[in-house]
């Protein structure tokens, strides 16, 4: 007997926007990123907006960009960033179709390019065990500044 698998995307699905976006704007209202690392985020935004963005790449930069540093601080971080505003941007359609798959006994995943930092809060606050994610590498508790291959975007959703 096989069983019956829902996917559900993170941004403009299971979330009310992007999880990119939201992230910017917490970033640009943090008063802990540096005026360069806002800059530098506001660009990235702009590029994605426009379809000028090599989404790899950026995710190889922003790893980069936070190499030797704590998993665990990042952890803290983006669970502050879903507890401020990821919490209040779950869709109540979501939500209700997600509970339909999971009361006929399906198996519901997650299928974002976001990293499991933003996607594994969501997951928990929605009752899924189950992600597929782009994923950081990290060593000895810290950021290599690598990205496990496949990064989980484009093609590589379908790995």
């Amino acid at each position: 007997m096989s069983q019956t698998i829902a996917f559900f995307d993170l941004d403009n699905t299971i979330l009310i926007g992007t999880s990119g976006m939201m992230y910017l704007r917490y970033l640009l209202r943090t008063p802990e990123a540096s005026f360069s690392k806002k800059l530098d985020a506001t660009l990235q935004a702009a590029r994605y907006r426009f379809a000028m963005l090599d989404y790899v790449a950026v995710s190889v930069k922003l790893v980069d960009s936070i190499s030797n540093s704590s998993e665990q601080v990042a952890r803290e971080l983006y669970q502050h960033f879903f507890d401020e505003v990821l919490a209040s941007k779950i869709s109540p359609a979501a939500r209700k179709r997600i509970a339909q798959h999971q009361a006929q006994g399906h198996r519901v995943v997650i299928l974002s390019a976001a990293t499991q930092y933003v996607v594994e809060p969501v997951a928990r606050a929605v009752g899924i065990e189950d992600v597929l994610c782009t994923r950081l590498e990290v060593k000895d508790g810290l950021f290599t500044g690598q990205v496990i291959e496949p990064a989980c975007y484009g093609p590589g959703k379908v790995y």
